[in-house]
């Protein structure tokens, strides 16, 4: 056994007891949230070792208590995502936690943020729209450039840009299309570009 790795998890168990009980007494944040295990023990059963020591507790419940059955170890990275998802957002007049709001449209959230971040959408048009117009849309667009009027699909088997690079140069950051076709990017990526276009669209 390694008993200094024990010793680690042990002290990050007890500082992560007393944070959340400094939080609840003091932080603005937490001021309706309260801390309801009764003992250090009650909060040791409940949560256990952490399996590594990058992780730290989340209430399971945002909008809940620091009590038995809504405490967890969880990753950083995790949990920024489970706070978007328990973010109020506006959606037709009404205040709606984000993560609800895709659920009751049958939405995936991480599609609906690619929308909003990758094709510009407002969050109704992301929420509204089926995912079959998206990808349909998609397949439509053009690109006017040099002359001529052609698909994504089309500019990348010629030139070697990946879809996704060309999309963001153009969609997302405003170049020209003719800047956006001219400059390079590695070979390697260049390579990989044009081979996907070929895979996916067969020309």
């Amino acid at each position: 056994m390694d008993y200094e790795y024990l010793h680690s998890q042990l002290t990050k168990l007890y500082r992560a007891y007393h944070a959340a009980i400094r939080r609840c007494k003091s932080s603005k944040n937490y001021i309706d949230v309260e801390f309801k295990f009764e003992s250090f023990n009650q909060w040791c059963e409940e949560l256990g070792l952490p399996e590594n020591l990058s992780l730290t507790v989340d209430r399971i419940d945002p909008n809940g208590h620091y009590e038995p059955g809504n405490v967890r170890w969880l990753s950083q990275r995790e949990q920024n995502y489970n706070r978007r998802l328990t973010a109020y957002v506006q959606y037709r007049g009404e205040l709606i936690p984000f993560g609800k709001l895709c659920r009751q449209n049958g939405r995936n959230p991480q599609s609906v943020i690619r929308r909003i971040k990758d094709n510009r959408m407002s969050l109704e048009e992301a929420i509204d729209t089926p995912p079959y117009k998206i990808r349909e849309s998609r397949r439509k667009a053009k690109v006017t450039a040099f002359g001529k009027t052609q698909s994504y699909a089309a500019w990348v088997a010629e030139t070697g840009i990946p879809d996704r690079t060309l999309r963001k140069r153009i969609q997302e950051k405003g170049w020209p299309p003719e800047r956006a076709l001219t400059v390079p990017v590695d070979k390697k990526r260049q390579e990989i570009g044009r081979a996907g276009a070929l895979k996916r669209y067969g020309k």
